[in-house]
């Protein structure tokens, strides 16, 4: 078993103006809370954030190339999870109009965080069949954050 794939590092949404613009007066109406309140720590932080929400919003994801095979899984970056370090998988396909799905690797260490990568939605079924011969496949149910970091698009 052998499976190669490139895919981008996160999934890209497009961001429209007014989805730039919207950020920003939340920001603003933010920074008018605390400048009112008198919390100086908090109007800090939201510039801080604000500054660093514009920048990933704009940030391109580089494309990854990934190997998975008997021994585990490879990327283009030098790393290696062998099958031993991986507790089980999942894959997230609740989306089906994205090209690419993900793959949820639950590491074998019980306080690690999920490991995500993308792959090409049509391969689906063949990343199933593979990882079922080697690892058990787990439920998985998106954290909160994770759906509102999906609807807002980030």
């Amino acid at each position: 078993m052998e499976i190669n794939w490139d895919a981008p590092e996160f999934n890209y949404y497009e961001k429209s103006t007014g989805w730039f613009f919207a950020s920003i007066i939340i920001a603003i109406f933010l920074i008018i809370f605390s400048l009112v309140q008198g919390n100086l720590m908090f109007l800090i932080f939201v510039v801080i954030a604000e500054i660093l929400i514009l920048y990933w919003a704009r940030q391109i994801p580089d494309m990854i190339e990934y190997l998975l095979d008997e021994r585990g899984l490879h990327t283009g970056r030098g790393l290696f999870l062998p099958y031993s370090l991986m507790a089980g998988f999942a894959i997230d396909a609740d989306h089906p109009h994205d090209p690419f799905f993900e793959l949820i690797i639950r590491p074998a260490k019980k306080f690690s965080p999920d490991i995500k990568i993308l792959f090409p939605a049509e391969r689906n079924e063949e990343f199933r069949e593979a990882l079922k011969t080697r690892l058990k496949e787990i439920d998985y149910e998106e954290s909160v954050m994770e759906r509102v970091i999906k609807i807002l698009r980030f």
